[in-house]
């Protein structure tokens, strides 16, 4: 496998939003479509990984030869996004791996980056998540104007949004 560095040119970094959260079952198959045509119709570009390919969809031939191709588009699109909407609900170990790797990130390369958590399951974090995030939306209703503010040149207000961090898992 290939090194990845953690040091990356600021200059690659563009107003996108990078969806995290599973889509492995129908209810988070849909929370994440709704995340989608939100964020389509309100005009934000975004990059949501079930684009590349959903791999239970796949034969094991298919994910034999994908794999390799959809983690480094994954990661490709997390080093050149400003903004993750993660989905933590069903606690998803690819979505906590994408918000490590994120704020990992954002942290090396002193780039300003935004995290937000999202649940429809009313979920609160544990201490790592719950330090990493700005914000924490119980639903979807508050996400345009959050990452509105998020991919904004202005200043984020973190606290307007953390009131909905709920308490740790």
């Amino acid at each position: 496998m290939e090194t990845l560095h953690w040091k990356i040119d600021p200059s690659i970094v563009k107003d996108q939003v990078y969806i995290a959260g599973p889509f492995f079952d129908t209810p988070q198959l849909e929370f994440v479509k709704e995340i989608e045509a939100r964020l389509m119709a309100a005009g934000i570009k975004f990059f949501s990984p079930r684009s590349t390919g959903v791999l239970i969809e796949m034969t094991p031939e298919e994910k034999k030869t994908s794999l390799a191709e959809i983690y480094g588009q994954n990661v490709w699109n997390m080093l050149t996004s400003s903004v993750m909407v993660a989905i933590i609900d069903d606690r998803d170990a690819g979505t906590i791996f994408e918000m490590g790797y994120f704020t990992a990130l954002a942290h090396a390369n002193k780039i300003p980056r935004r995290l937000i958590s999202i649940t429809q399951k009313d979920h609160g974090m544990n201490v790592m998540l719950r330090q990493s995030v700005c914000a924490h939306l119980r639903g979807a209703n508050n996400l345009i104007d959050c990452v509105l503010e998020a991919l904004g040149s202005g200043p984020f207000y973190s606290d307007r949004w953390m009131d909905e961090r709920g308490e740790t898992w």
